[in-house]
């Protein structure tokens, strides 16, 4: 049954029951006792009686023994006469008709009007209900979360992944230039160069999908310095297929997908946008190679070593005077694309430094989101007197960049303050 009808059809059940009661209340047959007081009529007549009494008194008919024993007499009659408690007698009380006719008038409309004032009427209506369900419980209002987050930026500005979070905030609501000077905050704190390919990715949007200028040089001096840095490659095939270059995004784009294993999450993709390259090229996509069996001695380690990372991390020898061996020590795994919620993350102390690590899916923070999902992560230490999960000026941080997922034997140095 639709709900609206079901409320309206509660609502005035309810108030008829409420007003059969007042109703019933106001014109039922009520009688009222009425109290008639003998007590009064008999000592009326006792007060006669003394009167007489005095009199004969006064005339010489009666002496002093006569008069007492007559007065006697007479209160003994009295209370003989007078009743312990009252009779009572019924009295049938009017009916409040205009009251009660009154009052079923106005208590239905008082109760419509409370309503219409202090309620909700619209929320009946089902498209204002669908909407507002869709809106609060899918879709939260992203502008008002955007505008929250740049107030903490304000108090805080030194959170470069505060920055970038507004950055990526803005990109989805389509305001480019406050993304774009979210961006270049989250640059200056924090020289990264997944942040770096992201902002001249926005930018060469805002352009309209063109990368001349700064957004090549960007990911040409990142290439530069790593000629196999994945989301360099992927951005610069990209760039490539937009200006029509196919051969060029064919390259970039191999050199990424020779990355990744059979069935990784990105394989896919990269497969596909290969394949539109080469049918601009004319040329046609190779026949998939047929997976190779590994040596049944291996089958277990291949996989083992293909879902975790480990290594081991130091403090620089210039920032031990900085800390102190309790304080807390965070360990964690981003995924390469710049996302900055970690995907694996262990906890020590200074004093443990330098330790072993390793970092896979049962140090998941997120079931959903494993490291054995991720071809390439970034690898990150903080030192935080605190024990603050959030970055907070004056933690000591380290970081490796585009760690393919399997490496063994990795050193991560803790070797710069957070200003």
């Amino acid at each position: 049954m639709n709900t609206t009808l079901v409320f309206v059809i509660a609502a005035l059940v309810l108030t008829a029951l409420v007003s059969s009661v007042i109703l019933w209340t106001l014109l039922r047959q009520r009688i009222e006792p009425v109290v008639t007081n003998q007590a009064q009529a008999n000592a009326a007549i006792y007060r006669d009686q003394l009167a007489e009494l005095d009199n004969e008194f006064a005339q010489g008919t009666l002496d002093d023994t006569g008069l007492a024993y007559a007065r006697d007499e007479l209160k003994r009659r009295l209370l003989e006469d007078t009743p312990v408690s009252d009779p009572v007698q019924p009295r049938q009380m009017q009916r409040s008709v205009s009251l009660a006719v009154a009052l079923a008038v106005l208590f239905p409309i008082l109760g419509l009007s409370t309503y219409v004032a202090l309620g909700n009427p619209q929320a009946m209506d089902p498209q204002v209900r669908h909407g507002a369900a869709s809106q609060d419980g899918n879709r939260p209002d992203m502008s008002q979360l955007a505008d929250m987050l740049a107030k903490k930026l304000e108090a805080n500005p030194n959170n470069a992944e505060g920055w970038v979070m507004l950055g990526r905030t803005y990109r989805s609501l389509q305001r480019g230039d406050e993304a774009l000077k979210a961006f270049d905050k989250a640059a200056a704190l924090d020289p990264d160069d997944e942040i770096a390919l992201e902002r001249v990715e926005l930018l060469a949007d805002m352009r309209g999908g063109s990368f001349d200028g700064e957004p090549w040089r960007v990911i040409q001096g990142i290439l530069k310095k790593d000629a196999k840095h994945y989301s360099a490659l992927l951005l610069a095939g990209g760039a490539s297929f937009t200006e029509r270059k196919y051969a060029d995004a064919l390259r970039y784009w191999g050199q990424a997908r020779a990355q990744l294993a059979p069935g990784e999450k990105d394989a896919d993709g990269l497969d596909k946008a290969m394949a539109q390259a080469r049918e601009q090229l004319g040329q046609q996509s190779p026949p998939a190679k047929a997976a190779k069996s590994a040596p049944s001695g291996n089958v277990s380690a291949a996989p083992s070593q293909g879902t975790s990372v480990a290594g081991k991390v130091e403090l620089a020898a210039a920032l031990r005077d900085k800390v102190s061996p309790n304080d807390t020590v965070f360990i964690y795994a981003t995924p390469a694309n710049g996302e900055r919620v970690p995907l694996a993350i262990v906890r020590t102390t200074v004093g443990k430094l330098p330790m072993n690590f390793t970092l896979d899916d049962s140090t998941a923070m997120n079931p959903q989101r494993k490291l054995s999902g991720e071809t390439q992560v970034t690898l990150k230490a903080r030192v935080s007197k605190s024990g603050n999960a959030m970055t907070q000026p004056g933690d000591l941080t380290g970081s490796l960049s585009s760690i393919k997922v399997g490496s063994r034997d990795v050193t991560l140095t803790i070797n710069e303050a957070v200003k």
